[in-house]
């Protein structure tokens, strides 16, 4: 239950970054109340819920509306990038001339 977290945290992170330029925040309700799909709260609650009264290793069967969502995001998050401009790569060249 505990690695749908380790994976809608950074989700949700990537979504505040794409729309708001900055860093987000660390309290994962913060991102959930800004990002977080209304459609799949209760499904989160649930996992929420397993994660503060199981133990670290409990497993659960997948949960198909939250695997959709985060599916989606990351496709969505990968459209993002590849429409942003491509940035030239840096080398150490200009660096290195100088030294020698």
């Amino acid at each position: 239950a505990k690695k749908y977290f380790y994976v809608l945290r950074p989700l949700l992170a990537c979504l505040w970054i794409m729309e708001r330029q900055c860093p987000p925040p660390m309290l994962f309700d913060e991102l959930r109340a800004a990002y977080l799909d209304k459609s799949i709260e209760s499904d989160v609650d649930y996992l929420l819920n397993i994660k503060i009264k199981s133990p670290e290793i409990k497993t659960i069967p997948a949960i198909d509306t939250i695997t959709d969502y985060i599916l989606r995001s990351m496709k969505e998050i990968q459209e993002y990038l590849q429409s942003l401009p491509k940035r030239e790569k840096k080398t150490w060249d200009k660096l290195n001339k100088r030294l020698h």
